[in-house]
């Protein structure tokens, strides 16, 4: 195979000594200490090698580690996010800790960089030791506590920390589980599409009556409260264990891969969702949540939205970014009335921000429909909610522009019809534009592992800002002096009535 990509320390990994659960830099002789090799982003890791200076480790029977020499490594390659080995020290002196970490086959972090050094309590305590220790401490004393996963041979990453885990038992049952850096309750469970509806999940850590120790079964009927449903079926979930400790909760469960409501393979793509929620006691709304394809056979998870947040940033980013700017544009380059622009350029405009808008707004409007269907499930976010606002404002604009008073005689209909459209109009597309850079920062950081949506970012942001010069420009020489109007023809009168 390939020869595994040496890497230097970036920060992603650390080491450091336990007493207890509290990270220090000094060691009393002949007390009893860990050592902890830990992820600092939740990131799984196959393999490390501990390296001490002094002192000597123990390691307990079970533990799946090796002593040799002055290094401890590991005899199994399961997946895991921390490493607790017990120290000795010695009775005097500074101890040097050094690990190397083999995040995968290709990947190994090193070469010196994830390194601490400890000294004897009343000794000149090392700076860098002190330094990460006030920036690790809640990281260190969070993961002390292990949970172990050792008995998964499968541990996936979905993101944010979110561990997912699954083990064959025999042919017939599989022991799930999820862990998630949060104090309130997880989930993980089947998806028969992109919405939670519809959804057979076992949730751990809260329940409808404040338990933060319950686990149990539910089938979701609908997105509400109410439409989450707790049954009691041992073949949706038997053996449950909710584990709260170190900032993260873990949720295990033991399943039949066929159900009364599904069916699980180990082998094959199969959609499936996990939730999570922040929040202590009571069941209360996710505060995030994914829809994956998982395959346990070859122990692999991608998002199964990904594909349609593209085509959705597409639709909005062409509508919003792109076709609505322009035509705000040409409007205010027109001015007030086309007819200023003269016989030429003044239809131009007109016909120019008409046809704009008009493609804009269709766009958009599939854009909206298709995430509304395909995205939201059921759950609508202050993302997707602006932008419904926006595109009602939008229906609005556009049935105002069809519908539009004659200018002559100068009605009260035709004054609001100025005021809205005319003033509205600058302003929703504005903010169409700005809801498309939040739209774009939004999906990278759900699917940061994607680098796909900066694409709608970055041109969103630049947009926003060409798209104000452009404007404010367009506004400043649009409209001329009203004698300069006064010298057009008789043809420029017809455009500005028809406008």
């Amino acid at each position: 195979g390939e020869s595994p990509e040496f890497t230097a320390g970036d920060g992603s990994y650390q080491v450091a000594l336990l007493d207890g659960d509290q990270p220090v830099c000094e060691y009393n002789p002949g007390a009893t200490y860990t050592i902890a090799i830990f992820s600092t982003v939740g990131t799984v890791f196959e393999g490390f090698v501990l390296h001490r200076s002094s002192g000597s480790h123990t390691v307990a029977e079970g533990a799946k580690q090796h002593v040799i020499d002055e290094c401890v490594t590991q005899s199994s390659n399961a997946s895991k996010s921390i490493v607790l080995v017990p120290w000795t020290p010695p009775a005097d002196g500074e101890v040097v800790f050094t690990a190397t970490v083999v995040q995968d086959s290709s990947t190994v972090f090193g070469q010196g960089a994830i390194s601490t050094t400890v000294v004897a309590a009343g000794s000149t305590v090392d700076s860098k030791c002190q330094m990460a220790l006030q920036k690790t401490v809640r990281r260190a004393a969070a993961v002390s506590d292990e949970v172990d996963t050792s008995s998964f041979n499968c541990t996936m990453e979905v993101g944010h920390g979110v561990l997912l885990y699954a083990h064959k038992l025999d042919n017939e049952r599989i022991r799930l589980g999820i862990s998630a850096p949060v104090n309130g309750w997880v989930s993980f469970g089947t998806a028969t599409g992109n919405s939670m509806a519809g959804g057979d999940v076992v949730l751990g850590g809260a329940s409808k009556s404040g338990d933060a120790s319950h686990a149990g079964a539910y089938k979701l009927i609908s997105t509400k409260k109410r439409g989450v449903i707790l049954y009691d079926d041992p073949k949706a979930m038997t053996n449950p264990e909710v584990i709260k400790t170190g900032g993260r909760t873990y949720l295990f469960f033991e399943r039949d891969l066929v159900s009364d409501r599904n069916t699980l393979t180990m082998s094959g793509s199969q959609l499936m969702m996990w939730g999570i929620a922040d929040r202590q006691g009571r069941l209360k709304e996710h505060s995030d949540y994914g829809v994956i394809d998982v395959d346990f056979g070859s122990c692999s998870a991608s998002s199964a939205l990904a594909p349609k947040k593209q085509f959705h940033g597409a639709m909005m980013w062409i509508s919003w970014g792109f076709f609505m700017p322009i035509g705000a544009v040409a409007a205010a380059s027109g001015g007030d009335r086309f007819k200023k622009r003269g016989p030429v350029w003044g239809p131009r405009l007109f016909k120019a921000h008409r046809a704009l808008q008009s493609l804009g707004f269709v766009l958009a409007l599939i854009g909206v429909i298709y995430g509304m269907a395909e995205l939201a499930g059921g759950h609508l976010e202050p993302h997707g909610a602006m932008g419904l606002l926006i595109m009602i404002i939008a229906a609005g604009l556009m049935l105002s522009g069809i519908l539009k008073p004659k200018p002559e005689p100068r009605t009260m209909a035709r004054v609001a019809f100025e005021i809205f459209h005319k003033k509205m109009g600058p302003a929703v597309a504005f903010m169409g534009v700005f809801n498309c850079v939040a739209g774009g920062y939004l999906a990278q950081d759900q699917e940061s592992s994607l680098n796909a949506f900066s694409s709608f970012l970055i041109p969103s942001a630049v947009t926003t800002v060409l798209f104000a010069v452009a404007f404010l420009f367009g506004k400043c020489t649009g409209a001329p002096p009203a004698e300069a109007v006064e010298t057009t023809n008789v043809q420029a009168n017809t455009v500005g009535k028809e406008a």
